[in-house]
């Protein structure tokens, strides 16, 4: 069965009741799962390295990785990445939303 209903500010949208009322709000193989609140969050992880070493961290290389691992196995996402606080990369991909959301 599916019902239409118009609601205010909201265009463009089709809604299958079917599906609604068969969507899981939390399945199981998310329990327990957490997600950063970004710079809102009290515990950040800390990284230590060997003073010996010299590293080098390949920003754009690395965000390209994860776009092509990330691309097709999600519905959108958002990852920012800092160095001391300033942002130096942003990857979004939200096809789900117009340009005029972002």
């Amino acid at each position: 069965m599916s019902t239409t209903t118009q609601l205010a500010g909201i265009r463009n949208v089709s809604i299958d009741e079917a599906a609604v009322r068969a969507h899981v709000m939390r399945p199981a193989h998310t329990e327990g799962v957490i997600s950063s609140r970004g710079l809102e969050d009290e515990t950040r992880p800390v990284a230590t390295f060997s003073p010996a070493a010299n590293y080098h961290f390949e920003v754009k290389e690395f965000g390209d990785a994860l776009h092509a691992k990330l691309k097709n196995a999600v519905a959108g996402y958002v990852m920012q990445l800092r160095q001391n606080g300033s942002t130096i990369y942003t990857e979004a991909e939200l096809p789900h939303l117009s340009a005029q959301h972002l």
